[in-house]
């Protein structure tokens, strides 16, 4: 009787109208009903009770039923609904899809960013690898010697070639100067002088030329038979060359730069006396003035009348070719006043040309005598001469060296 009671009220709710479109929930409510009636059975009242209506409220309820229910069903209805839950269980399978793209989702863009930020560091790390690669290319090491090759000094042959490149233009040689050798103007006549003088003595020199202030004795003078002697010479570039390296003769610190003074000398109706050339005369007149006594006239020389002879001129003037004038051209020609009269009277300051920059000015007979001409007064090119003996970077340093 159990048996019949609980198929007839399966039939019984089987047969039941359904209101709207079957869904999972009516099919879990028929499981649970089914279940209930089961678990129920030994009460013969079971099937009044109205639960069929209440299957009604459970469209509102759904996941509910299902989550509760859903557990328990299995335990004793698998062999009833396989047919009917599988059918409709993959419908609401779309839950299963919203995890697919959120895996599609989470996988493109992880890989995106990942592969784009490990290649954008991975050259920036290294790049410093590669660095060693740019360490032979280091060119402090092999620019080192060539910085420290400066430190070494210019010999003399360099700098004369230096020079000579950079004097080239003047090498050309005029059709009215003499193309031997130099033409010193006579002292006698009206002739323009230079003195070279380190810029330190160029204010005292400028308010005046005392020859009481000069050197005691010198190629040409000695005293007391003259109170001292003012040395010129007939090229400006001459005149900075003693300045520049006139140490051996005057011994001091070599100047950078020098200060070369221009003077016109008038010597008509003046006593002047002029040694030819290195004479035996010009010799023996030195030789006498190297006298260290300063006190007496060097009456033991046998060269003492000849030369209290030469110094009743006012005026000497010759060759200045000494052993010890090795830094000079050998076509330098020195005026010596060795009487302050005619120097107040007789010589007139024309110019002061500053700054001659002694690495312009070529060392010895570097110093041709083609630029000894262009130096002399009254040369066409005289000013542009001393505007290259002016200018500073006159001479490059490609030679690997620098100039002293």
């Amino acid at each position: 009787m159990r048996f019949s009671t609980s198929t007839f009220l399966v039939s019984l709710l089987l047969t039941l109208p359904v209101l709207g479109r079957p869904t999972v929930a009516d099919d879990a409510e028929l499981m649970a009903l089914e279940a209930r009636a089961a678990r129920r059975a030994p009460k013969p009242k079971v099937p009044l009770t109205p639960k069929p209506a209440t299957a009604k409220p459970p469209p509102k309820k759904p996941a509910t039923a299902l989550k509760k229910r859903a557990t328990k069903a299995p335990a004793k209805a698998p062999a009833k609904v396989p047919s009917k839950a599988p059918t409709k269980a993959p419908v609401k399978a779309p839950t299963a899809k919203a995890p697919a793209k959120a895996a599609a989702k989470v996988p493109a863009k992880v890989p995106a960013k990942s592969p784009a930020t490990t290649p954008a560091q991975a050259p920036a790390k290294n790049a410093p690898a590669k660095a060693p690669a740019k360490a032979p290319a280091k060119a402090p090491p092999s620019n080192a010697p060539t910085k420290a090759t400066p430190k070494k000094a210019c010999s003399q042959a360099q700098i004369d070639k230096e020079l000579e490149a950079r004097y080239a233009e003047f090498a050309a040689p005029n059709r009215h100067e003499v193309r031997a050798r130099v033409s010193h103007p006579s002292a006698k006549g009206r002739i323009t002088l230079f003195h070279g003088t380190d810029p330190r003595n160029a204010a005292s020199l400028a308010a005046g030329v005392n020859l009481v202030a000069t050197a005691p004795r010198g190629d040409f003078n000695h005293f007391p038979e003259v109170p001292g002697g003012f040395y010129l010479t007939d090229s400006v570039i001459a005149a900075a060359q003693f300045a520049c390296f006139g140490a051996a003769i005057v011994p001091r610190e070599p100047p950078t730069s020098v200060d070369v003074f221009e003077y016109a000398w008038n010597g008509i109706g003046a006593a002047v006396f002029e040694f030819p050339g290195q004479t035996n005369d010009w010799a023996d007149f030195q030789v006498y003035n190297r006298n260290q006594n300063l006190d007496s006239e060097n009456t033991a020389s046998p060269f003492h009348a000849q030369a209290i002879e030469i110094y009743k001129n006012v005026l000497i003037s010759g060759p200045m070719n000494d052993p010890a004038d090795e830094d000079l051209t050998d076509d330098f020609q020195q005026y010596t006043i060795v009487d302050q009269t005619a120097v107040t009277f007789r010589l007139t300051l024309v110019a002061q040309h500053q700054n001659i920059i002694c690495n312009n000015v070529p060392k010895a007979n570097a110093l041709t005598s083609k630029l000894y001409t262009r130096g002399q007064g009254g040369n066409p090119k005289f000013q542009k001469l001393l505007t290259k003996l002016q200018t500073p970077n006159f001479v490059s340093t490609s030679q690997n060296c620098f100039f002293q």
